[in-house]
């Protein structure tokens, strides 16, 4: 579509099978939602690679909860093990979140917050800035080539469903059907996944992970 935020063939050529090691550092996206919005959680892997030592970055597999859609809303324990799993699988060494503006988002965070320690933890996608921003370092890397994912078949259809919009020159991700609030949540159109991902590569690169010996070519 003339409209996709991604290209879809420079999508499929910047997949990888490479996996994301037990002790390479990871910033974790989390787009938190929890009535209508998919909640998403993401793993990213950003160093200096040795093309021209530019950032490059890696997107790991998501975890994404889907709310029952009914007027329930999203189990908070859900939410809690998916940061658990990702806690269990990844050295995880910074966290950027959307809470979004509602008090259970709050309390998520403050949850979150304590369940990381020392861990820090970055809130973004707060305002129409902070979404440019994100958005633009995305936008930028993986147009550049240097933003590779592992083929996650969740994440590509969110990926793949994001259209552009750029008002007044700056970047933005949008539903496909934006702002029509019941086509934007029809399963299928969600894009929360991707936005986690945007999330974790903003904030990797502020401060940017401790440095890897290995050469992030290896994901070539």
């Amino acid at each position: 579509s003339v409209n996709q935020a991604l290209d879809p063939v420079l999508w499929e050529e910047q997949t990888t099978a490479h996996v994301i090691g037990p002790d390479e550092p990871v910033v974790l996206g989390i787009d938190w939602a929890e009535s209508y919005d998919c909640c998403a959680l993401l793993p990213v892997v950003l160093t200096a690679g040795n093309i021209a030592d530019e950032d490059m970055a890696l997107l790991g597999p998501p975890i994404v909860l889907t709310p029952p859609r009914d007027g329930e809303r999203l189990s908070k324990d859900d939410a809690k093990e998916a940061v658990e799993e990702m806690l269990r699988t990844y050295n995880v060494v910074g966290v950027g979140l959307d809470p979004s503006g509602h008090k259970a988002g709050a309390d998520f965070r403050e949850w979150l917050a304590a369940r990381l320690g020392c861990i820090p933890l970055t809130d973004t996608w707060r305002s129409n800035a902070d979404v440019s921003a994100v958005t633009a370092v995305f936008m930028e890397l993986f147009y550049d080539r240097r933003l590779f994912h592992v083929g996650d078949k969740v994440l590509t259809r969110h990926a793949l469903s994001a259209v552009r919009s750029r008002p007044e020159g700056e970047w933005f991700f949008r539903h496909p059907d934006h702002p029509v609030r019941s086509a934007k949540h029809r399963r299928g159109s969600e894009i929360d996944a991707l936005i986690a991902g945007a999330i974790g590569v903003y904030v990797a690169r502020i401060p940017p992970p401790p440095p890897r010996d290995d050469p992030f070519i290896l994901f070539l």
